[in-house]
């Protein structure tokens, strides 16, 4: 199985397109780093076999508040804030909602005993205007008698991008990581 993460390390951000005195919202971010689970912008997992891939998508609910009544002075989201259920009334939680999943997805090709499939991703802030997360892995998986599991190689994804920590599934002869993406 690979796996693809993007998430907002911060706990929140603000717009990048504004300049500071317009930016009176912000949006919630994923509050973490390099994991397999945790809240995620976009999570991915594709299954390679013979047959094709199956690919399995969750999109993360995006949040937006108003940054002059969301805050605490240690510029951290208060629990009023986060436990707000009136939206758009221009206090504390402003908005809510989940982007379109159809940007996600995983096409497969065959030749013999290898499947390649391309993994990609385009997801906008379903809030705002905003270019798309976007990325683009491709898997090659090279099935044969000898090795039952595959040879697995993956093309895309920098170095510094695989999950820190990560160990070889037994069974594999060419290591890859989960594919995270921050």
């Amino acid at each position: 199985m690979i796996t693809v993460n993007s998430f907002i390390p911060e706990e929140w951000v603000t717009s990048p397109f504004l300049g500071p005195s317009e930016n009176v919202q912000i949006f919630e971010g994923d509050n973490r780093s390099f994991q397999r689970t945790g809240m995620s912008r976009i999570h991915q997992e594709v299954r390679v076999s013979l047959n094709g891939a199956r690919n399995f998508v969750r999109i993360g609910k995006t949040v937006s508040y108003d940054s002059a009544t969301s805050l605490d002075q240690t510029n951290h989201l208060t629990a009023e804030a986060k436990a707000d259920s009136v939206l758009n009334d221009g206090v504390l939680k402003t908005g809510e909602a989940t982007a379109s999943s159809s940007g996600v997805t995983v096409q497969t090709t065959r030749s013999g005993g290898v499947v390649t499939a391309v993994l990609s991703g385009g997801v906008s802030n379903p809030l705002v205007v905003s270019p798309d997360i976007d990325y683009e892995v491709t898997i090659t998986v090279e099935f044969s008698n000898s090795y039952a599991h595959g040879l697995l190689h993956a093309a895309g994804v920098p170095h510094s991008e695989r999950a820190p920590g990560w160990r070889p599934t037994p069974g594999w002869k060419t290591p890859v990581p989960a594919i995270y993406f921050p």
